[in-house]
């Protein structure tokens, strides 16, 4: 089957681990790399030399429309600034490339809808990159909560990770990390992880709210966000600006299942009422290595003509984004691409 031939857009780190991992992939292949800058897009190519077919070297772009333009391409992978990922993919779908985005997929859910439709009409295939539900473990812990077959009354959430941008921003600098300019914060960072598993385990809520701790630069550091269902509810404790090693659990009356990490979900166990902890699953990857598991199946996808998930599918993706606007929008946290859903910016 033939290989299916990769540009990327964006340079930054998440880019370098998404390499590392499409590398263990049969069928990726990395033909081009994009970047505003020329000499980013050279440096990075040249880092990246070694992924390329046959020691060709790797093609250059700095124009989107020349990028999409170029029959060498089945795909782009997105990992630019969240603001700009509705209007990249939306280029991309249009002119016949297949999309993996990075996530949060897009700045809000209006904007997701226009790229799903774009997908539509392309006939392309489209996938948010949310590497936990591709992980064996999540559907470990899917299968778990279901043989429960009692509603899951708690989901105890914690994501925690002190940013490697938060020595900048004490020393006064402004890292694209804590910019609402770029959709970014705490919400958006981690919580897009958090939500992902409570949605695609319990649905979607009947409401949401959030409540977050403010920086002067107009985004969240951190909060909590609750979740309330009809029997239940899912507390989510978030935070770019300082680091926990919480577990998550998913609890009923039945047994509890514990998640060690909601983005990596490398060790999960079950325990039942007056019962040791038991380990289910496997001993997964950690960190970002288990990206490679949302590279192979957007890899199939493409391969076998099918344009989304069966996991991550398209209504996942709408309904987690529907859920991060409802918390953004009880907290009066907004973007400059909030206006675009007739929001103003900054929210009065």
């Amino acid at each position: 089957m033939s290989k299916v031939r990769f540009a990327t857009i964006g340079t930054n780190f998440i880019v370098d681990k998404f390499l590392a991992s499409a590398a263990k992939v049969p069928g990726f292949q990395l033909v081009a790399v994009h970047s505003r800058s020329a000499e980013r897009a050279a440096t990075f190519a040249e880092t990246h030399a070694a992924l390329s077919s046959q020691g060709r070297p790797l093609l250059q772009f700095t124009d989107l429309t020349e990028l999409v333009g170029c029959e060498e391409i089945d795909a782009v992978y997105i990992a630019s600034p969240t603001s700009c990922h509705a209007e990249q993919a939306i280029i991309a779908l249009t002119a016949g490339k297949h999309v993996l985005c990075e996530k949060p997929a897009c700045s809000h859910a209006h904007e997701l809808e226009k790229v799903l439709a774009a997908a539509k009409a392309s006939g392309k295939a489209f996938m948010e990159a949310m590497r936990s539900l591709k992980t064996p473990n999540f559907d470990a812990v899917r299968t778990a909560t279901l043989n429960f077959q009692s509603p899951i009354r708690h989901f105890s959430g914690h994501f925690c990770q002190l940013s490697s941008r938060w020595s900048a921003y004490k020393r006064g600098e402004r890292p694209n990390a804590f910019l609402p300019e770029l959709s970014n914060g705490a919400l958006m960072d981690l919580g897009c992880y958090a939500i992902y598993s409570v949605v695609a385990l319990m649905g979607p809520p009947v409401t949401t709210t959030y409540t977050p701790i403010m920086l002067p630069t107009g985004v969240d550091c951190g909060g909590t966000v609750v979740l309330k269902y009809d029997e239940g509810v899912a507390t989510l404790v978030l935070s770019k600006a300082s680091h926990g090693w919480n577990s998550s659990e998913v609890q009923t009356d039945v047994g509890t299942v514990c998640i060690n990490h909601l983005a990596d979900y490398d060790r999960v166990s079950i325990r039942k009422s007056g019962g040791e902890s038991q380990p289910i699953g496997v001993a997964g990857l950690v960190g970002h290595e288990n990206i490679v598991h949302e590279v192979e199946t957007f890899v199939a996808m493409i391969q076998e003509g099918r344009i989304q998930d069966d996991v991550l599918t398209w209504d996942l993706a709408l309904d987690v984004a529907k859920v991060m606007d409802q918390a953004r929008d009880s907290a009066g946290l907004t973007f400059p691409a909030d206006r675009s859903r007739g929001l103003m910016f900054p929210a009065v």
